[in-house]
């Protein structure tokens, strides 16, 4: 009879026992798996994601928020990517996102967070294949002539072209002829300057710095710019470029070029 009993209270002990191991085998399928937001599939939690410290209520399979980011990036050009969770308006930490993107994603991101940041500069895109390297001007002055950091070719930053040595962006848009880029580049390491209205080459060999083009305007060979008589150059490329361009110097070689022509005159007139 007493053995009876013991074997009854051994059973519902053991009874008692397998009730609570169901019960915790219930409770860590229920902590070990949940319904994402998104996809709305029964999902591991090894592949729940959260955005940490912003939304913890919000979670999503790996495979979803993958595929959320890559979406903004490539089809909205977005930087900022909120929690894809309705009415949510937090953003996503790139961080936090980081160990669920493949490299190529995060650097996208990365470079879109850049952008958006850096919109007070000016910015160019290097033109030549397979480099597209952004290039911010972080200089208050307008830049033309410009190095990529990554390739080490020269490109115009204005247009976004190969460098258009001697010519205007207008102009090298529709160059196609490789003797005139070739022309360009022998016109800037010579340092020739062009007529500002006819764009003739002229070379100035020694003398004054205030050419007499052959369409008959006058300019400034050390500017490029027309000779008027509010030009005042102060480029200093040359020692005489501020006495020339304010015209102290060119009225008195004029003048002495008139006196000496009216002696000659007055010579030949004694002798006739």
């Amino acid at each position: 009879m007493v053995k009876d009993n013991i074997i009854e209270m051994a059973k519902e002990n053991f009874g008692d026992i397998e009730s609570q191991q169901q019960q915790q085998e219930e409770e860590q399928d229920d902590t070990s798996s949940f319904d994402c937001a998104i996809c709305l599939n029964y999902v591991s939690s090894k592949r729940r994601f959260t955005n940490e410290n912003r939304c913890l209520a919000h979670s999503y399979c790996l495979d979803c928020i993958q595929n959320h980011i890559q979406a903004k990036l490539d089809d909205y050009n977005i930087a900022e990517i909120k929690c894809p969770a309705l009415d949510c308006n937090e953003v996503l930490d790139p961080l936090v996102c980081r160990s669920v993107l493949s490299p190529r994603v995060f650097e996208k991101w990365c470079d879109k967070l850049c952008e958006s940041t850096l919109t007070q500069c000016q910015k160019a895109y290097c033109p030549l294949q397979n480099c597209s390297t952004l290039i911010l001007n972080e200089c208050e002055a307008s830049v033309t002539k410009s190095n990529c950091p990554v390739c080490k070719r020269v490109f115009c930053f204005n247009c976004e072209r190969p460098w258009h040595a001697g010519y205007s962006c207008d102009e090298a848009r529709g160059m196609t002829d490789r003797n005139d880029i070739l022309f360009g580049a022998l016109m800037e390491t010579r340092r020739w300057q062009r007529c500002p209205v006819c764009k003739h080459c002229v070379e100035l060999i020694s003398g004054c710095s205030i050419i007499v083009c052959r369409c008959g305007i006058r300019f400034c060979y050390l500017c490029g710019r027309s000779r008027g008589a509010q030009h005042d150059c102060v480029c200093g490329r040359l020692e005489r470029a501020e006495t020339c361009c304010r015209g102290i110097c060119c009225p008195v070689i004029f003048a002495l070029i008139i006196i000496i022509q009216a002696t000659m005159y007055y010579f030949l007139l004694l002798r006739s």
